[in-house]
């Protein structure tokens, strides 16, 4: 190969198959573009649809339905997938570190010309807990890892209690209606009312209707503060019966962050401009649940998909 084609290729890393790395892969493999060196960085070798993951918790589609292949993708790419976590990146030298999903030591740094880091972020364990059957929502894949115990859990007639009253809580106790039947008791814990959060009040009501009708009692604006075997006490003292707990709270930012030296906005996910870029960084770009946007936007499987399309246009331009 002569240098003039070498300098021609450049070497794109997708760090985690999150919606939007998910929406670039398949960029790629509709468009092939022979300058890009396409390396993709997963955990394993699928993805879950988030989208869909009421509608399977709720039975209405089978696994395999609700699992991206991102291997498939990426072979249709003509990339190579690599299986394993983001363990550090150095952006002065434009360098990943990453730690295998078989263990072993962290692999030799593997440099980018322009990576996207689309991680997604950590639960935030910030409930006092005891509980035995007490499960983060995220990250999803660990969620569907522990579903058979949440199912042992659930037996006929015990109690159901899901903390978290946005979009995913609520959508989650609905599923969880669905999937167990009438017999199981649900109780929804939510920190505000419904009406506080932008993205529900116009249809607070309808929601809250809704959740009666299902029979899903509600705590609004009396927020959960310790969890212990049998039960999830909230603020005013109240004690909530719960055989298994489910948290969908706010995330908070990911471990490997603390290894690397980049910029951070004042919440502690990663600092990016209007275009998606890591500031100070260049050639390196974030979405998804590990940024904090400059516009009041909410983390989404909507926006995620929506910031993948984006750099779609954009990556070839750099």
């Amino acid at each position: 190969m002569s240098s003039a084609e070498t300098s021609a290729h450049r070497t794109l890393i997708l760090i985690g198959a999150g919606h939007a790395n998910v929406s670039l892969i398949r960029h790629f493999a509709m468009q092939p573009d022979p300058r890009v060196r396409l390396i993709v960085v997963n955990p394993d070798g699928r993805a879950p649809y988030s989208g869909m993951l009421p509608g399977f918790l709720s039975r209405q589609y089978a696994e395999d339905s609700l699992f991206i292949d991102v291997g498939h993708l990426v072979q249709q790419a003509q990339g190579l997938l690599i299986r394993g976590s983001l363990s550090a990146i150095d952006a002065t030298q434009r360098a990943i570190f990453i730690k295998p999903s078989a263990g072993g030591a962290v692999m030799p740094p593997i440099h980018y010309d322009v990576a996207v880091i689309n991680t997604g972020a950590s639960p935030h364990n910030a409930l006092p807990s005891t509980h035995p059957a007490l499960y983060y929502v995220k990250p999803l894949t660990q969620l569907l890892n522990n579903l058979p115990a949440i199912d042992r859990a659930v037996k006929n007639g015990s109690h159901l209690t899901v903390i978290g009253g946005g979009a995913a809580g609520i959508e989650l106790a609905f599923a969880m209606r669905a999937r167990y039947g009438a017999q199981l008791k649900i109780a929804l814990v939510s920190k505000y009312p419904l009406a506080d959060d932008a993205a529900l009040s116009a249809a607070s009501v309808l929601i809250e209707r809704s959740l009666a009708e299902r029979d899903i009692q509600l705590h609004a604006a009396n927020p959960a503060v310790s969890a212990r075997p049998g039960w999830v006490q909230l603020a005013d003292g109240t004690e909530v019966a719960s055989d298994a707990v489910l948290v969908a709270t706010p995330v908070v930012s990911p471990q490997w962050l603390n290894a690397s030296d980049l910029p951070r906005a004042q919440s502690g996910f990663l600092a990016v401009d209007e275009h998606l870029a890591v500031r100070g960084c260049l050639g390196l770009y974030a979405c998804g649940d590990v940024v904090e946007l400059e516009t009041n936007r909410p983390r989404s499987g909507v926006m995620a998909v929506r910031a993948g399309q984006y750099l779609a246009r954009a990556i070839p331009q750099v």
